[in-house]
């Protein structure tokens, strides 16, 4: 999804400002879903000048997937939805601790003794260093 906030062509001394995604001005405006390269053109008479940047999106897990109601001392397993490749997960247990460490999308959990209020988080790091938002997900220990 893109959106520009530039309407009209702006020409400079007789040249046109060109975006790779087509928009024209000299702003626009994107939401990118993915990290891309986004260059711009300087186009008249016998110009032509050209310059890219680079738009790096951050990792998000889209959410945690697994049981929100658990028994105590149960073994649970969740896991981070994620787009990307070679990316690292940390995750932080209360109420329970991880079954054995992992920096996977996938953790098996180990739930304590008390009944009550738990929860997991999960944070996505890409491979070159992109934090990405803090997930959550509630659980009720019973039993």
């Amino acid at each position: 999804y893109q959106k520009s906030n530039a309407r009209e062509p702006i020409m400079l001394g007789g040249a046109e400002i060109v975006w790779s995604n087509r928009d024209t001005g000299s702003k626009i405006t994107i939401v990118p879903e993915k990290s891309a390269y986004y260059t711009v053109s300087l186009l008249g008479k016998g110009i032509m000048c050209r310059d890219s940047i680079y738009v790096k999106v951050h990792p998000e897990s889209d959410r945690i997937i697994g049981d929100t109601v658990v028994a105590r001392k149960s073994l649970t397993s969740y896991l981070a939805q994620s787009s990307e490749k070679n990316s690292l997960f940390h995750w932080e247990i209360e109420g329970g601790k991880l079954f054995f460490e992992t920096s996977s999308n996938k953790a098996d959990i180990i739930w304590g003794k008390k009944k009550g209020k738990a929860s997991v988080k999960v944070q996505e790091v890409t491979g070159s260093g992109c934090k990405g938002p803090e997930k959550y997900l509630n659980i009720t220990v019973t039993k």
